[in-house]
């Protein structure tokens, strides 16, 4: 099974306990679920900016009238003509109060986000321990016999990382231990000082593992090229440092 698969299945579990779908994601680049608090709070408060820009009406016309409620005025010992027309405010009224309710649902859409985002990451690392969830699976340097490119009719996706079969070291096991690193990654929103040598901190990567009699070989892949091309680069730093 992909570790992608996984992180769907995750992702999935982490929607339903939300109570309701998925937003779509409007970002170029991912956000971390902190990040999508803080954009949560700043359009809480645009909606409150909108709403407060939301005037009274008064009679069933929907205007609002505002000098003509005062005493009249006087000049010169003569009344003066009222000169504030009794505007109609339902356009102006229903333009803030749409521009508060986008806001509100955009708040909403970033805390739904930021609750998928925890959850997943505890969903995917739940049975890994501490000292597990901290390491790379692929920073066993002595243990890495080798790393080749991965192509798709001579398309360079990725990386292959062939991995010396120790005493627990299971698919299962690195199967859960990448799924939690890509989670943690997402939930950081991919932030470089995240595992910056590790090639599964990297966003819109796959892994699939294939287990042998005396080896695991772990596929990293990617469609973005200039994201196959780190993987690559990032799996290949492996071995140069056994140099």
């Amino acid at each position: 099974m992909r570790v992608s698969a996984l992180l769907l299945i995750a992702l999935g579990t982490a929607l339903t306990a939300c109570g309701s779908p998925a937003p779509k994601h409007k970002h170029t680049t991912p956000l971390s679920a902190e990040q999508h608090e803080r954009d949560a709070e700043e359009h809480e408060r645009a909606a409150e900016l909108d709403e407060q820009g939301i005037e009274p009406t008064k009679g069933t016309d929907d205007t609002r009238c505002i000098d003509q409620g005062q005493e009249p005025l006087y000049s010169g010992g003569e009344r003066t003509k009222v000169m504030m027309p009794c505007w109609t405010q339902a356009e102006r009224n229903s333009q803030h109060m749409r521009a508060a309710e986008a806001n509100r649902k955009a708040a909403k859409e970033h805390r739904q986000w930021a609750k998928v985002l925890v959850e997943l990451e505890a969903t995917t690392c739940a049975r890994l321990t501490e000292i597990e969830r901290e390491v790379s699976p692929l920073s066993h340097v002595p243990d890495i016999l080798k790393v080749e490119e991965y192509k798709e009719s001579g398309k360079l996706l990725g990386a292959k990382v062939t991995i010396r079969k120790v005493p627990g070291l299971t698919k299962e096991w690195i199967t859960a231990s990448m799924a939690c690193q890509q989670a943690r990654a997402a939930k950081l929103g991919y932030d470089k000082q995240f595992m910056p040598l590790s090639p599964l901190a990297l966003p819109k990567t796959s892994t699939s593992v294939n287990e042998q009699a005396e080896t695991i070989v772990v596929t990293l892949r990617s469609n973005d090229a200039i994201i196959a091309v780190e993987i690559y680069g990032r799996a290949a730093r492996i071995l140069a440092e056994q140099e």
